[in-house]
């Protein structure tokens, strides 16, 4: 059941690149991209409005050890980090349900979870946008980035 029933709004309001170094491949010639993705501040106003802000990060090069590590506790300050990607948008939209019908005192859950899959298929389009946009304007190649990356194989 799809629990957003109206998109009214889709901002870019924080967008962070930096290619200080070109990042190198490993030994085996591969470059290592770690993604992630947060949703933050899931908020509702009176008229039953939600507003939430969606992050998603891309690390190049380095190690996946050092991206687990990043990418697991965002958001995070990602001001020595070499080389990256970090976009914000800020999402408005109308629900279903009141969020209060998703909080029993038996099943407490993350509210931001029930949303996640849905804002994740709104923004992917809107993030492969700014990504290819980045990086048309850089001598790096934009890396492949498998469709819903965020979901688990």
């Amino acid at each position: 059941m799809q629990l957003i029933t109206k998109v009214l709004s889709v901002s870019l309001i924080e967008n962070k690149f930096d290619l200080r170094k070109i990042p190198s491949p490993n030994k085996d010639g591969e470059l290592t991209i770690g993604l992630g993705y947060s949703i933050n501040g899931l908020k509702m106003n009176e008229e039953g409005v939600y507003q939430t802000n969606v992050l998603f990060v891309m690390l190049l090069g380095d190690d996946d050890n050092k991206h687990e590590v990043i990418l697991s506790s965002l958001p995070v300050n990602l001001d020595k980090e070499n080389s990256y990607l970090y976009l914000n948008f800020k999402v408005t939209f109308e629900a279903r349900d009141s969020i209060n019908s998703y909080i029993t005192e038996d099943t407490p859950i993350n509210i931001e979870d029930k949303f996640s899959d849905e804002l994740f298929i709104i923004l992917e389009p809107f993030f492969r946008e700014s990504i290819t946009n980045l990086f048309s304007k850089a001598e790096f190649p934009l890396p492949p980035i498998p469709y819903h990356f965020w979901r688990k194989s």
